[in-house]
């Protein structure tokens, strides 16, 4: 998570009252909130359904950090009050989105109304440069509470972890692997267009069961990628893992972390016995991530398919091994 600094006793105490004070007056402490009849959690859903577009129950999860039942139970409220609606993933056809309706997005608007109406009031008391001083102050605890939660550093910031195919992505991922191993071990034309060859074939697969593609995006540009291939070992209950990079300037930020947990949660959800991966030799920082998941080296050799001869490893994680 990178560097840490010293905190005082008497600036967390300071902290937490306002953050209690916060709470309070916001209204979260009522049962329903901003000026509707919904509760935090559901208003929060409309709210994020509103700001990204369609969304599976399980991004919703994720990002709202509540237990899958609770959502589950949530969403269903919200469908028959008619403030949101399921569409079929156009991706996926086996996935179910959330999209908000009419009704919702004008649940939304007077949410928005009362917030933007509360927090120009209370605003008003202040002048500017304490104003601008809240707004720094507010969006910097709030990313560093976001890090902590992900085990990420403020880097990683902003990072959404999307599943699926996304316009540009075979362009950017290749970009990403050849800017990477050219730099490292001198890799050229050849791979980036065996990376952007092999990726085209398995995007065109991903509607088949058992496939599966992560891309981790800040403001839509493309900074990671992980993949999961059911049918290109052509082994039963066996995936190959594929495609995992991560931009250099977010290494050790925790976002490659969440790739693999997203890889890790779809093959156990899909039943997945063993999951099989080859790595180049040297890449240390990937390979103690992948033992932190349980995969183990089980293969080491000398291989030339990228172009340039390299110490290739093999590695399998076995379901259910961490």
């Amino acid at each position: 998570m990178g560097q840490t600094l010293p905190v005082s006793k008497d600036t967390i105490h300071k902290v937490r009252d306002a953050s209690r004070k916060l709470v309070r007056e916001l209204g979260f402490m009522k049962p329903t909130i901003a000026s509707t009849d919904l509760g935090p959690s559901a208003l929060h859903t409309l709210l994020e359904i509103d700001l990204k577009g369609p969304q599976t129950a399980a991004d919703l999860c994720q990002k709202l950090q509540l237990e899958k039942s609770s959502i589950s139970r949530m969403l269903q409220k919200l469908v028959v009050r008619g403030e949101i609606t399921e569409i079929i993933d156009t991706q996926d056809s086996r996935k179910k989105r959330l999209k908000i309706t009419a009704k919702g997005q004008k649940t939304v608007q007077i949410a928005h109304q009362h917030a933007e109406q509360q927090t120009q009031n209370a605003l008003a008391y202040l002048p500017l440069d304490k104003q601008s001083t809240i707004e720094k102050g507010l969006t910097d605890y709030a990313n560093s509470l976001e890090a902590l939660r992900n085990k990420t550093s403020l880097a990683a910031r902003g990072i959404d972890i999307s599943s699926g195919y996304s316009p540009g992505a075979i362009g950017r991922v290749a970009y990403l692997f050849t800017r990477y191993f050219s730099k490292h071990y001198d890799f050229g034309q050849y791979f980036e267009a065996k990376v952007a060859t092999e990726m085209a074939e398995f995007t065109s697969r991903l509607a088949h069961t058992g496939n599966q593609l992560w891309l981790a995006k800040q403001d839509d540009e493309v900074l990671g990628s992980i993949a999961i291939d059911s049918e290109d070992l052509q082994q039963a209950n066996t995936a190959h893992l594929r495609w995992f990079i991560v931009d250099e300037r977010l290494q050790g930020s925790g976002v490659g972390r969440r790739l693999v947990q997203e890889a890790i949660r779809f093959c156990d959800a899909q039943g997945i016995q063993e999951i099989h991966l080859w790595t180049v030799k040297g890449l240390d920082a990937a390979s103690h991530l992948y033992k932190q998941f349980g995969f183990n080296i089980v293969e080491e050799s000398l291989d030339q398919q990228w172009g340039k001869k390299t110490i290739e490893h093999k590695l399998v994680r076995k379901a259910f091994s961490q």
